[in-house]
């Protein structure tokens, strides 16, 4: 578990490089809390939030770990109905028969109830979640111990999920020679290329 946490930490900077060129995004801004912004004036770990990129997030995180000899699969969750539906997605690593979570972006599923647990989830927690599920609700538990009015309705997303099959995984992408395209995915496939050295060393 040690090893893993590590490496997912270390994944903070592939996925701030690279969602804003996967979500056609001028920078890595958007990835971040406002609020905290304006507390640190400084993008980091500690604002990372990546609000509404829990799927791209995903996409990234998991071929970095496979890329680290850790194979995940991706989970989905949603509720709702017709126009009103939130959905979530998150890894799942299996080890010695207990099964992982591994979250880019669970801030985003308890942050804007209050400065105070805003304040915990952002300076005293690591940026992505890594642990089980139960780990979560110690999360929760904690923040509505900080205050009383915080809701855990979130934490159905976790506990409900369904398996997401990946229709065309990053390992395929950049399996090849070369990208051929126009579009987002030839300048992701040779931005990786690029800083190789620096991501996977």
């Amino acid at each position: 578990m040690s090893r893993l946490r590590i490496i997912v930490n270390k994944g903070y900077r592939f996925l701030n490089d690279l969602l804003p060129i996967l979500l056609h995004e001028v920078d890595e801004a958007f990835l971040h809390n406002k609020r905290q912004l304006e507390i640190s004036n400084i993008k980091s770990r500690n604002t990372f939030e990546g609000k509404l990129a829990c799927g791209a997030s995903c996409y990234l995180m998991k071929y970095f770990l496979e890329r680290h000899g850790i194979s995940t699969y991706a989970m989905y969750s949603n509720q709702g109905y017709g126009k009103y539906v939130d959905d979530h997605c998150f890894l799942v690593h299996k080890h010695k028969n207990s099964e992982y979570i591994i979250d880019p972006t669970y801030r985003q599923m308890f942050s804007g109830q209050s400065f105070d647990t805003d304040n915990y989830l952002f300076q005293e927690l690591p940026w992505a979640f890594v642990g089980r599920y139960n780990k979560l609700e110690d999360i929760s538990n904690k923040l509505s111990q900080i205050d009383k009015t915080f809701s855990d309705d979130n934490m159905y997303f976790w506990k409900y999920p369904n398996k997401f099959v990946d229709t065309s995984p990053l390992s395929v992408l950049m399996e090849c020679e070369n990208v051929v395209s126009n579009d987002c995915f030839q300048i992701l496939y040779y931005e990786i290329k690029r800083k190789e050295k620096i991501y996977f060393q």
